[in-house]
């Protein structure tokens, strides 16, 4: 369940950054609820959880909300959160290789349609940088943001403390992801 700063419906009106800054301090505060694990390895997915009553759910966001915890990467964990401000996604959206559906109501997700989703908030390149500043790739992405990269690997001695200073960048740049070392 997303943390409300806003109502779904004011969420809708604000403008694409506003929403972007809504979506990351969510995600920080779902983080530090515990809801979201990020210190682990999900081979692979975007994000996983146990969803007690996967066959009635009929939207993401329904069976979002029956996850207790979420084990995810930025972009799992944006997605979730995106999501749950009230934004209508089907299963029927997912094909089978993208929403894996496993015993012990195991739920898995990748693909397309989670990417494809986050782009009525951000663009790819954001969302490239943010999982790759996550994942501590060291590629072109890694590169267009070196202060921040080498403040990353100097400050953040996991995952969690990672995507908590991904997403404090976006609020403290009114949702854009900035090249900033803060004040190193």
């Amino acid at each position: 369940m997303a943390v409300r700063n806003v109502s779904p419906m004011q969420f809708a009106r604000l403008p694409k950054s506003q929403q972007r800054v809504q979506i990351a301090l969510d995600v920080i505060l779902q983080i530090k609820r515990r809801r979201f694990s990020t210190n682990h390895s999900l081979k692979g997915y975007y994000l996983q959880g146990i969803v007690k009553n996967i066959e009635q759910a009929v939207e993401i966001r329904e069976m979002f909300a029956e996850m207790a915890q979420v084990k995810c990467c930025a972009i799992g964990a944006v997605f979730v959160s995106a999501v749950s401000h009230g934004d209508t996604l089907e299963k029927a959206d997912f094909n089978e290789y993208e929403l894996k559906e496993k015993a012990g109501h195991k739920v898995q997700m990748i693909g397309y349609p989670v990417v494809n989703y986050l782009e009525n908030y951000f663009e790819r390149e954001q969302l490239r940088a943010m999982e790759q500043l996550f994942e501590s790739w060291k590629n072109d992405e890694y590169h267009n943001f070196p202060k921040f990269a080498k403040y990353l690997d100097q400050h953040a001695d996991n995952k969690e403390q990672r995507i908590i200073a991904i997403m404090k960048n976006l609020v403290d740049h009114h949702g854009e992801l900035r090249d900033t070392d803060y004040g190193e």
